[in-house]
């Protein structure tokens, strides 16, 4: 492993690579396969889920955005993320509504 300009190499890029297209066509064969009724089912019928999925994509969205922007701003400049607590505070706020979900179902 060797310097360069913006740290030291990684002799697993290449793997790194590969499993990330990997891991969206996993993601995609099984959302194909999914059963949509069945789900719905699983449901209460007062459960809000429009606000919960809007809540969840929000979030996903801010998780996304931080992430393309470190990423971009790594490729044109070369300064690695230094702030790692803006994505540790959205990280934080799913598990909290996870949990505060998990005590809603007992």
């Amino acid at each position: 492993m060797g310097e360069t300009q913006t740290g030291t190499d990684n002799d697993m890029v290449l793997v790194h690579v590969a499993l990330l297209p990997l891991t969206v066509a996993a993601a995609v064969l099984l959302c194909r396969n999914l059963d949509a009724a069945a789900v719905r089912g699983r449901f209460r019928p007062g459960t809000p889920v429009r606000s919960i999925s809007v809540v969840l994509m929000l979030l996903g969205l801010g998780l996304a955005g931080m992430w393309l922007f470190y990423s971009l701003r790594f490729a044109f400049t070369g300064a690695p993320p230094g702030e790692p607590f803006v994505v540790a505070v959205l990280l934080v706020a799913l598990v909290v509504m996870a949990v505060d979900t998990r005590r809603d179902t007992r």
